[in-house]
């Protein structure tokens, strides 16, 4: 969810709750606002214009939200490479599971989960790992950025434009934790 949608959630929360509060009030027995709302806003026609402009830009927040919450991303999004033969498509969670199963082998990393996106002349990924309390996590990083894109050019044959790194959790060997 990008920051422009995560803005229109934080206002379409906000309003929904300041109606709900009001319908609340309304259903304990306090009818100014409704009636105020009533005989003010919807009287006269720009109140109407109005109140149907709001309800409007409500309405298509709403859509947005929830085509947010059934996007899925599947197969359908995918690496397109041509070659003398033809087209050759492979599936970005097929890229991130080559760098989960590669981020893991180095040494020091106890979990990890990868996401790719294409990018404008590759690939970029980002990784959020828990690392072993005795990593050096600048050398571990480094270690994985550099590892993570030989792998990914060599199995993909793409350019990795970025790997960004966030280390999520550090704490000790013999524990693994899941990351989500």
């Amino acid at each position: 969810m990008g920051v422009f949608d995560q803005i229109i959630l934080a206002v379409y929360t906000i309003c929904l709750a300041a109606v709900s509060a009001l319908v609340v009030l309304a259903a304990l027995g306090w009818q100014v606002p409704l009636e105020r709302f009533v005989n003010e806003a919807l009287r006269v026609p720009e109140g109407r214009w109005a109140t149907g402009i709001l309800a409007a830009l409500f309405f298509v927040s709403s859509v947005r939200l929830l085509g947010l919450v059934f996007r899925r991303r599947g197969p359908g999004q995918t690496l397109v490479r041509e070659t003398e033969l033809g087209q050759v498509a492979i599936a970005l969670t097929a890229v991130e599971n080559l760098v989960n199963r590669v981020g893991r082998q180095v040494e020091g990393v106890r979990d990890l989960t990868a996401r790719v996106e294409a990018g404008d002349s590759g690939v970029r990924i980002r990784i959020r790992a828990a690392v072993a309390g005795s990593a050096a996590v600048p050398h571990l990083t480094a270690e994985m950025q550099r590892v993570v894109q030989q792998q990914v050019r060599q199995v993909v044959g793409v350019e990795v434009e970025q790997v960004a790194v966030t280390v999520a959790d550090i704490g000790a060997e013999g524990r693994r934790r899941r990351l989500d």
